[in-house]
């Protein structure tokens, strides 16, 4: 799959882009955003056997993780994602972007080439996203780009140092998408 916007593009992952996603996913800014600070970090070998199974969930059409990369570098700045349910029409989105590539608006615009193939090419009704308390950043991105948010969490999330932190939970319609559309991208050109 490849998703081409304005700034940036989103394709598939290969195994040979296991060295490059790591210095994202071991990023000690990235790790606690996607909830994985307490876990060891992920090796080369991990890395390998995870791209390797999304071009499994790929095929059975469960699940799209795509690489976001600068279009004037092609540099990989971060990676997407979303996990969908068929029968319910609805998809789990998320995003981690690389922090030397942060306030670039290369988030916002993945984001809105994941909303326009969720809703015009996998006919979905619903997305959900979810943000933790202290990623200010995730939320003002959701709010931005129209989602609702729908609950929080309260401390349901343990943090290394023992602490609790929040959980937020934002979705957004496909009606809700139309009327809120970005000029971003002016029409994701979505490649299966």
């Amino acid at each position: 799959m490849k998703l081409v916007g304005d700034k940036v593009y989103l394709q598939s992952p290969k195994v040979a882009d296991a060295e490059r996603i790591l210095v994202i996913i071991n990023d000690q800014k990235v790790r606690p955003m996607l909830g994985i600070k307490n876990q060891p970090k992920r090796n080369l070998q991990d890395e390998r056997k995870w791209i390797r199974r999304q071009a499994t969930r790929r095929r059975l059409k469960e699940a799209f993780n795509l690489l976001i990369i600068e279009k004037e570098t092609d540099k990989i700045v971060g990676m997407c994602g979303l996990h969908y349910d068929k029968y319910h029409k609805k998809a789990d989105i998320g995003i981690s972007i690389a922090p030397k590539f942060w306030n670039k608006k290369y988030g916002r615009e993945a984001i809105t080439m994941l909303l326009c193939c969720c809703f015009k090419k996998l006919e979905l009704d619903l997305v959900i996203a979810q943000a933790y308390d202290f990623n200010d950043r995730s939320k003002s991105l959701l709010d931005a780009l129209g989602f609702n948010h729908d609950a929080t969490l309260r401390k349901c999330c343990l943090k290394k140092d023992g602490s609790r932190c929040s959980l937020n939970h934002f979705s957004i319609t496909k009606e809700e998408h139309k009327s809120k559309c970005s000029d971003i991208v002016k029409e994701a050109e979505c490649q299966q």
